[in-house]
């Protein structure tokens, strides 16, 4: 496995610095790789493209239309980002090899994950140069521009970490993708009025579609967030469930003997 002299090293780090070493051994697989630089030049084209049609051609020199589409331009490129983070590994056997170093599994898939978010990270400070664009010729709100990108940073994460635990359950990284993208797109579907709004429908007295809007779907914490309100609610929701998903995670690695 490439970088694989180096376990030793890695594998004498402890914590958080083992996880930090991990994925910058990852990080550089992905960039020597053709997939990752890829995906980052079709990331930043799509999700620019659509604000610089409002900028132009309609005249409105705000940050809302380059947010508002975002979580669905993330939820089709961020699991081909998170699709080869461990399956990859599951189907060239490099599994074993990392078994045989002395990580735990929590270093493990914390440094992978931390690979993807660091990509995610790039992406996302690659399209700043939109906020000087509206502060020098419209209405820049600085409680925005925070909100949008932490809300964003969180959601990215958020997708990578279910990314991350569908891979290690597939050695086929295309199903990877389509398993992944499915997911978000299911999550993200739970917070659409309509959807809730039947959901609720069907049990009136639970309103089970209002439950899975407010505390399943990311949709509305990211909303929220990118109007302005940071409540510790959506903290919570991104926070809470990437962690069920990297613990799950850990447990698909750790069955099987894995």
């Amino acid at each position: 496995m490439k970088g694989a002299a180096k376990g030793g090293d890695i594998g004498r780090a402890a914590g958080w610095s083992g996880a930090l070493l991990v994925a910058r051994r990852e990080w550089r697989a992905a960039l020597d790789g053709n997939v990752a630089p890829a995906v980052l030049v079709v990331a930043l084209f799509a999700s620019i493209a659509p604000f610089v049609h409002g900028f132009f051609l309609s005249g409105r020199a705000e940050l809302s239309s380059f947010f508002a589409p975002l979580p669905w331009l993330m939820a089709a490129w961020l699991p081909a980002v998170s699709m080869r983070l461990w399956s990859e590994d599951l189907r060239a056997r490099t599994v074993e090899t990392w078994r045989a170093l002395p990580y735990s599994r929590a270093q493990l898939v914390l440094g992978k994950w931390l690979s993807g978010a660091w990509l995610l990270a790039l992406q996302l400070l690659l399209t700043t140069p939109l906020v000087g664009l509206v502060a020098v010729h419209g209405d820049l709100h600085a409680t925005q521009v925070l909100g949008g990108y932490a809300g964003a940073l969180l959601l990215g994460a958020w997708m990578l970490a279910l990314g991350a635990w569908i891979s290690s359950t597939t050695a086929d990284q295309t199903t990877a993708y389509v398993q992944t993208a499915l997911l978000v797109a299911v999550f993200m579907t739970l917070g659409e009025p309509r959807a809730w709004t039947i959901l609720d429908g069907f049990a009136p007295e639970l309103l089970p579609g209002t439950f899975a809007a407010r505390h399943l779907s990311p949709r509305l914490a990211y909303e929220a967030l990118v109007g302005g309100l940071f409540g510790l609610d959506a903290l919570v929701l991104f926070v809470g469930q990437a962690a069920l998903w990297l613990w799950l995670n850990a447990r698909a690695l750790a069955r099987d003997g894995r």
